[in-house]
């Protein structure tokens, strides 16, 4: 599949990140891995129209989810001026999940000439995102 294609190019140069070490390509228009606390994850997405990383807040419980988005959400200035821009905060009050996502807009996994912009994207913001959210993860227990 086209997207099993891509995964297999894009995982061997996120060089500057351990995130997706023992993530294997796959079918799907997205891979994921742990944050390192249980119902957090990194998950990159590629689709028509855009790609984006994202760190998704999806435990068990609605409410534990919403603590931790409202304690990273605490440090929002302190994560985007690590990170080097603005993110998305979606805290998505009527859904057990929440995330914080940066997208790159106009890009399609199908059309392959656009896959070194996509690429370049993942490599150069991934472990940037990972570095800016650490921190703050480690203390959300």
């Amino acid at each position: 599949s086209v997207r099993k294609k891509y995964w297999q190019l894009l995982l061997p140069l996120l060089n500057n990140t351990n995130l997706f070490d023992n993530v294997n390509p796959s079918k799907d228009h997205w891979l994921s891995t742990g944050a390192g606390i249980g119902g957090l994850a990194y998950t990159l997405i590629i689709t028509k129209s855009h790609i984006r990383i994202e760190l998704g807040i999806s435990t068990s419980s609605k409410e534990k989810n919403k603590v931790y988005f409202k304690k990273l959400l605490k440090n929002k200035d302190a994560i985007e001026q690590s990170f080097g821009s603005p993110l998305v905060w979606e805290e998505l009050s009527e859904n057990k999940m929440s995330r914080m996502k940066f997208e790159l807009q106009d890009v399609n996994l199908f059309n392959e000439s656009d896959w070194e912009n996509m690429n370049s994207f993942f490599i150069l913001h991934l472990p940037k995102f990972e570095n800016a959210f650490q921190p703050f993860i480690k203390h959300l227990k």
